[in-house]
């Protein structure tokens, strides 16, 4: 998980992001939260089942960060661009639906560092889109994050087959 963790920090580091410390804070806090949510969600504080499970989770993140966002100063725009509301359809739809019910699916029938490994490939996979579907240039050392990025989930599946040794 470390390793995942520096690959993305080194990732977000790199020219076509150019993250600062404090961003780079961010998304370590950002991902050991959601990391140690996950495992807990599988031992300590389960969910309720299926979509009301899924459902309350999502709920509950949507309301602290509209709390935040409202505490920083934000305020929504009325009425709304034509490209954010496609933007926010494409994530309700995508994002929730699909890619979270997913996520939950996984969390539930595999290892939680294993599922957790989502949040290091997800920021690989916005990289590769980018460059081939938005044409963005990818330097030598965000090539090198991916390469970390991708030794780190090659670990993580090399180590769930390893028999025991208890």
């Amino acid at each position: 998980m470390l390793l995942g963790l520096a690959g993305v920090l080194l990732l977000v580091r790199g020219a076509s992001f150019a993250a600062s410390p404090a961003s780079m804070a961010c998304i370590l806090a950002a991902t050991a939260a959601w990391s140690l949510g996950s495992v807990l969600s599988t031992t300590r504080t389960p969910l309720a089942p299926g979509a009301s499970g899924f459902a309350s989770e999502m709920l509950c993140g949507g309301a602290v960060l509209m709390a935040v966002s409202l505490g920083l100063g934000e305020r929504p725009a009325w009425p709304p661009a034509p490209m954010a509301v496609a933007a926010w359809l494409y994530l309700v739809a995508m994002g929730s639906l699909v890619a979270f019910s997913a996520y939950m699916y996984l969390l539930a029938h595999a290892s939680p560092a294993l599922a957790s490994s989502y949040a290091f490939v997800n920021p690989l996979i916005a990289l590769l889109l980018g460059s081939a579907l938005g044409g963005e240039a990818v330097t030598q050392g965000e090539w090198v994050a991916c390469g970390v990025i991708l030794l780190a989930v090659l670990t993580i599946l090399l180590a769930r087959r390893r028999p025991d040794r208890g």
